[in-house]
C-alpha cells in the first residue's frame, strides 16, 4: 500500500497509512468472516474515513453535504465501489441494492 495518493483538485499528498484505523477494519471483518472485498464503510469525511478502506478493496460510500468539496464525490464516484448519498436513507437503499444487509442489534435483557 503506498504512503500516500494523489486525489485530482486537491493540491496536496494524502496519507493513507493509519495503524490503528486499519486494525479496527481488520478486527471488525474478521469477527464477521469477511474479507476486506465484502465489508462496506459509509462515511462523511473522505480523507479520514473512506481512503483507507478504498485502497483496502472495501465498499465506500461517502455521505455528502452542502460543504463537502465536489472533487472528493468524483473521486468516491469514480471507484467501481465508491458510492455517493446526500443522507443515511439513501445510503441505506443503495447498499442494500447491491446486497448489503442490516441485521438490528439484539438488547440483552
Amino acid at each position: 500500500m503506498p504512503e500516500s495518493i494523489s486525489i485530482e483538485d486537491l493540491g496536496r499528498p494524502v496519507y493513507i497509512r493509519r495503524k490503528f484505523y486499519f486494525d479496527i477494519l481488520e478486527q471488525i471483518a474478521k469477527e464477521r468472516g469477511l474479507s476486506f472485498e465484502e465489508v462496506a464503510v459509509v462515511g462523511d469525511i473522505c480523507e479520514l474515513d473512506l481512503l483507507l478502506p478504498k485502497q483496502l478493496g472495501m465498499y465506500v460510500m461517502l455521505i455528502y453535504g452542502k460543504d463537502t468539496p465536489e472533487y472528493e464525490r468524483m473521486f468516491i464516484g469514480s471507484y467501481v465501489k465508491g458510492y455517493t448519498a446526500s443522507n443515511l436513507q439513501i445510503a441505506t437503499d443503495r447498499l442494500c441494492a447491491i446486497g448489503f444487509s442490516f441485521a438490528q442489534k439484539q438488547e440483552v435483557a
